[in-house]
């Protein structure tokens, strides 16, 4: 499901997003679509709902520059691309990301019975597993089971509350809990 607040109504608490690529922290306003650079530390790093990045889509004269970001609010992960939100775990998307040419990637995102992202932008992966540095790889990795999601969504929820995911046992709970929130995969027939 896309959510736009472009009227205004039902506003939309900012959200905190670190940069994908380096130590930057962004604060997007989810009514107006700004965002802002903010100050680092490691408080306010821990205090980040997901992350979020700068990319530019497009080929050529029809590329622009966009923000991108994935973020987790406590109840449900959401998806930021430029002006439209979608809520990833109330309508699992699907999600893909292939190369298509030497160097040029498509991305698409899809909600059933919802709007969706069919984009293009050119990417050089150089980087290994998992993502090839690349966030719309991220995106597609995260979003590719509702236990994914809901690892991600517990994960930064226990973080903002001071739990260290690196402490023996935290992220096995964590994504116990989370297979236990996903609905059950369908049976392959």
């Amino acid at each position: 499901m896309a959510v736009s607040n472009a009227d205004g109504r039902n506003p939309r608490p900012p959200v905190i997003v670190e940069d994908y690529l380096k130590r930057t922290l962004y604060t997007v306003d989810r009514n107006t679509g700004e965002v802002v650079s903010t100050s680092v530390s490691d408080n306010s790093r821990r205090l980040a709902q997901g992350y979020g990045v700068w990319r530019r889509i497009g080929l050529f004269q029809d590329a622009q520059r966009v923000f991108t970001a994935l973020f987790a609010d406590s109840r449900t992960l959401w998806f930021r691309f430029a002006g439209a939100e979608f809520d990833c775990l109330a309508k699992l998307p699907r999600v893909s990301r292939v190369a298509i040419a030497p160097g040029v990637k498509r991305f698409t995102f899809s909600i059933p019975g919802g709007r969706g992202l069919d984009v293009q932008y050119f990417w050089f992966d150089w980087r290994e597993w998992p993502d090839n540095g690349d966030f719309l790889s991220h995106v597609e990795r995260t979003t590719s089971s509702a236990a994914n999601m809901w690892f991600t969504v517990l994960s930064r929820d226990a973080v903002q509350k001071g739990a260290d995911l690196a402490k023996p046992g935290v992220a096995d709970d964590l994504r116990r809990q989370a297979e236990l929130l996903a609905p059950p995969k369908p049976r392959s027939e």
